[in-house]
This record gives structure tokens, C-alpha cells and sequence, in this order.
């Protein structure tokens, strides 16, 4: 490939080297820089020094220290610091080494054109590069606070927190009691407890196979000549291996309090085909001659659920925290449906499903999250057919092949084992409100 990968990405590691601040080998700690408005409209920018038992220390814009009542205090905005350059050249730096391999090895088999190699490392690398900006915006956006109208105990959690940012760390003080509630100038806190989640999933496919009992019958023959005779099945045919994709889960919870929730969950299990191929074969009583037919069915076999359960959250969103950690567990009904192509008679059962999930979601608005999930449902049954009439030409089974027989015969096939249990990982976004 006339080493136009090596030459692409040396390039973009050098670009990385300029794009990354000098001041991330610095040792020295510096406290986050905030915006403060104060209860009369007044703002206030700068380094958070030190978190006191009833005041900020901030040293401003032009150098000098200034404290800031905690009464007096309506909002604090944490500025996050943009490291977009740092994101773009990492994002860069890793599309044009899968661009520029996918150009030599993928679209042009291996061939050594430079010019494509160098073109897809080029397309990705901006791709890169723009995702990186997009993951930048998410993670360092500023972090919005509104104290008044706290409850004391919020307060007094956000302000202990806070400490972490400031250039002091947490000093040993007393946590601090908060201003009133209605004090001039504040509002009484709306809390946000219900979360709208909408999610695309990929499981194992669903397990299911026919059972080994079968028969069939001639209705309009009087016995023994009516049978029934069993089925001889010839081959069976499941599911084929691998992870398939499927909407949902869509969920709605409703918090109790920071670390518990009640949630409600739909779902679905991405269907797949399978298909039994028998052999119709009796002797009949009435010429003494061996009869059959060969016969085939294929179906699609899928689930969709409604659970509901709880939700605990070891970590738990907050005015400075982000990142939450869900643990859930959930029951509920899931509805089996066989859609048979071939006789083309449905089936339908409900069936138990347990499920239990952990997940972690990063909220970059407070009203707005991303995240995944992993986790492993249980849900099994059996599902019955009806049986079904078909008019059929049998013909001779032994040399010389000559005779021919039509009958109207009903066809019982055996049950059908579905078995969804399985683990499956999830894409989700949240919404509060």
C-alpha cells in the first residue's frame, strides 16, 4: 500500500500532539471556574477557591478574591472547560486508521491505490473528527444549578459535593444548613420523577423447535381405516445462531426518591423461522398398498412482553453528578405469537417473563440522558396447534409407484417449545420530566 497508512496517520498523531492544551501536564490542581447570580440579578465569574460553611471564596476575573453568601446565592453555573480540540483530534486520528485500511483492504481488495486509501482516510477522519466534537458538547457542558428553593438537606448534599471542585478540596468543615425555602427572590423546586426511556436492542434469537408428536387422521373413513396414524418427521429446522436486532424496550418509571423507582416495560424479542419437514405414510387397509405424502410447515415464532418491577440506583443523578447506575428487576406476561407460513394456521400463548437489568446513563442536560443496558430475560412455554384439513393425493410408497389415493385428512402437528430466555444489550435515551 506504498505505506500511504503510515503517512496518514503520522500526519493526524502530529495534528493530536498540537491539538492537546499544554496545561493537562501541569500538576498544579485549579478549582472550576463558575458564573454565581446572586439573589438581586448581580453575577459573579471566577475560580472556585474554597467552599466555607455558608460562603464561596472566587477569585474573579481581574484577580481578587471575593465571597459570596450562600443566602444570597440564586444559581451557580459550573463552566466545563472544552477540550474540543483534544476530542476532534482523537475522533480524527481513528477515522483515518479505519478509513485508510478499509480503502486499501475492504474497497479495493488489497490493491495498492493510494488515492482511495487516501481519500477514505481523509472522509473518515472528518467523520471522526466530528463525532469527537459531538461527544465533547455532551460530556463538558456546563453544569446549571438553581439553590433557591432547595430543600435544606439538598443544599447541604450539593454544597458538600461542590467542595470536590474547588481548589481546596474538601476541607474538614461542618456541612451547612441552608437559606429558607421562601426566602425573597426564590422559587419552590419542581423534581423531576418520571423518566420516559425509548431504546433498540439486540438479543439471542428465540429458541424453538417441534416436538417429536404428530399425527393424522381421515375423517370421512370409518375405523380402523381413519386412523390416526403418526407422523414421520424427516428433518427438523431451528433458529440459526447469532444476535438479532429489535425495537424497544420502551419504559416509564416514576422515582420514589433518589434511589428508588417503579417502572413499567414493553418490549419485543426479534422473531426467526423454523420449519419441520414429515412424511404422511400409512398401509392401507382397503388394497393392502403403502401410502405417503411428503408435507413441510414453516412458521415465524416471536415475543413481546409488559413488565413491571423496581429499580434501585446505587448512584443517583444529582445537581454535580452525571453518571447514574441503575439495578432493576421486573415480571410480567410475554405473548408468544407463531405466525405459520405453511399451513398457515396462528398461534397464540401467554407465557411468564422475569427480567433483571443493570444500566448506566450519562446526562448531559439534566432533562435529557444516554446509555446502555445489559441484562437477561426468562420466558418459556410450549404452544399447542389446532389441527388442520387438507385434501391430499397420496401415492404408492413401494414399487411400482402406480396407485394413487385422495383423501381429506386432518393434520395434527405437534407442539411448539419457544424458548426466549436469554441475555440482551441495549441503546437508550432518557427523558425526565
Amino acid at each position: 500500500m506504498k505505506n500511504v497508512c503510515g503517512k496518514l496517520i503520522t500526519s493526524a498523531l502530529i495534528a493530536l500532539l498540537i491539538f492537546i492544551p499544554a496545561g493537562l501536564s501541569a500538576k498544579e490542581k485549579r478549582g472550576a471556574n463558575l458564573a454565581v447570580t446572586r439573589r438581586d440579578g448581580s453575577q459573579v465569574s471566577g475560580e472556585l477557591i474554597a467552599v466555607k460553611r455558608d460562603s464561596l471564596l472566587l477569585l474573579n476575573n481581574v484577580g481578587r478574591d471575593e465571597s459570596i453568601d450562600l443566602a444570597g446565592i440564586k444559581t451557580i453555573k459550573i463552566l466545563r472547560k472544552s477540550r474540543a480540540g483534544l476530542f476532534a483530534g482523537i475522533g480524527g486520528v481513528a477515522g483515518a486508521a479505519v478509513g485508510a485500511t478499509l480503502g486499501a483492504y475492504v474497497f479495493n481488495a488489497g490493491s495498492d491505490d493510494e488515492p482511495s486509501s487516501l481519500r477514505n482516510g481523509l472522509v473518515f477522519g472528518a467523520l471522526g473528527a466530528l463525532t469527537g466534537l459531538l461527544a465533547d458538547s455532551m460530556v463538558n457542558s456546563d453544569t446549571h444549578i438553581t439553590v433557591a428553593g432547595m430543600t435544606p438537606e439538598a443544599v447541604a448534599g450539593f454544597w458538600d459535593n461542590l467542595k470536590a471542585y474547588s481548589r481546596m478540596g474538601r476541607l474538614p468543615e461542618a456541612r451547612v444548613q441552608a437559606a429558607p425555602a421562601n426566602a425573597e427572590g426564590s422559587a419552590p423546586g419542581r423534581r423531576s420523577r418520571f423518566r420516559l426511556s425509548v431504546a433498540g436492542s439486540s438479543s439471542s434469537p428465540i429458541q424453538h423447535l417441534r416436538q417429536r408428536e404428530g399425527s393424522f387422521r381421515f375423517p370421512n373413513e370409518p375405523p380402523p381405516e381413519s386412523g390416526p396414524y403418526p407422523l414421520a418427521i424427516v428433518a427438523l429446522f431451528g433458529p440459526t445462531d447469532g444476535w438479532l436486532p429489535s425495537w424497544g424496550p420502551i419504559s416509564l418509571a416514576y422515582d420514589w426518591n433518589e434511589r428508588w423507582s417503579a417502572e413499567v416495560e414493553a418490549f419485543s424479542a426479534p422473531g426467526n423461522r423454523g420449519a419441520m419437514d414429515v412424511e404422511l405414510a400409512f398401509t392401507s387397509g382397503l388394497d393392502g398398498l403403502a401410502y405417503a405424502f411428503p408435507f413441510g410447515e414453516t412458521h415465524l415464532a416471536k415475543y413481546t412482553g409488559l413488565v413491571a418491577g423496581v429499580t434501585y440506583r446505587p448512584l443517583s443523578p444529582s445537581a454535580l453528578r452525571r453518571s447514574v447506575v441503575e439495578i432493576g428487576a421486573a415480571a410480567g406476561p410475554a405473548f408468544v405469537s407463531v405466525s405459520t407460513f405453511y399451513p398457515g394456521v396462528p398461534a397464540k400463548k401467554t407465557a411468564f417473563c422475569g427480567r433483571i437489568q443493570i444500566a448506566y446513563d450519562f446526562y448531559f442536560v439534566p432533562a435529557v440522558s444516554v446509555g446502555g443496558v445489559a441484562g437477561y430475560r426468562y420466558m418459556k412455554t410450549s404452544v399447542p396447534e389446532e389441527p388442520v384439513l387438507w385434501d391430499i393425493f397420496f401415492e404408492e410408497s413401494t414399487p411400482p409407484y402406480a396407485a394413487t389415493l385422495q383423501r381429506l385428512t386432518e393434520i395434527a402437528l405437534p407442539d411448539l417449545s419457544v424458548d426466549g430466555s436469554g441475555p440482551f444489550i441495549a441503546l437508550r435515551i432518557g427523558f425526565r420530566f
